[in-house]
């Protein structure tokens, strides 16, 4: 049985790394029952699962992401 701050820090790490496809895969493989996620739209009403407002902190580009287009955003690098 796993104790309440071994669950927490999880939860933490797990917060951390949010909207992306791993922190989904580690939410899961540790048993969550649910995730939280963001969803916004492109400038061309696609939805993306981003937490900012802007793609400046994340990603190589500049400006708010309702702003972008899907082609613009898939264009974008956030790393890895």
């Amino acid at each position: 049985m796993q104790s309440h701050l071994s669950l927490v820090i999880e939860v933490l790490l797990v917060w951390h790394r949010k909207n992306t496809i791993a922190s989904f895969r580690r939410a899961n493989i540790k048993g969550a029952s649910w995730v939280e996620f963001d969803v916004m739209l492109s400038a061309d009403g696609t939805p993306i699962l981003f937490h900012d407002d802007t793609v400046n902190r994340t990603t190589n580009g500049r400006g708010a992401l309702a702003k972008l287009n899907l082609k613009e955003i898939q264009s974008l690098d956030a790393g890895r």
